[in-house]
């Protein structure tokens, strides 16, 4: 979100929105070893009404090879009561352009 210009302390004063993490599925391929360059690349696979699903790989650049892999679920959850609540209509207009 932080990529998007969106910072999660401001969504919670502003909106009244935090995410949380609804579920995980997890793929540890590869160990990355002390000084490997490593990176994380995340992309969006899916948007709704109050969730987002992206995919994260981690990357060894050195040797190009995925060390990591994984799919996420987020929900957006007002900050109050953590009941799920719709995505700030900013965080949509500029997911959904990068989609």
């Amino acid at each position: 979100m932080r990529d998007l210009g969106f910072d999660q302390d401001e969504l919670i004063a502003q909106d009244n929105v935090l995410f949380i993490v609804r579920s995980i599925e997890a793929n540890y391929l590869s160990p990355a070893l002390f000084n490997d360059l490593i990176e994380v690349q995340t992309k969006i696979f899916s948007i709704s009404h109050a969730s987002l699903v992206f995919s994260q790989k981690i990357m060894n650049i050195e040797k190009n090879t995925v060390l990591f892999n994984a799919k996420v679920k987020v929900v957006s959850v007002l900050n109050d009561n953590f009941k799920p609540c719709g995505l700030p209509p900013a965080i949509l207009e500029k997911l959904n352009g990068r989609k």
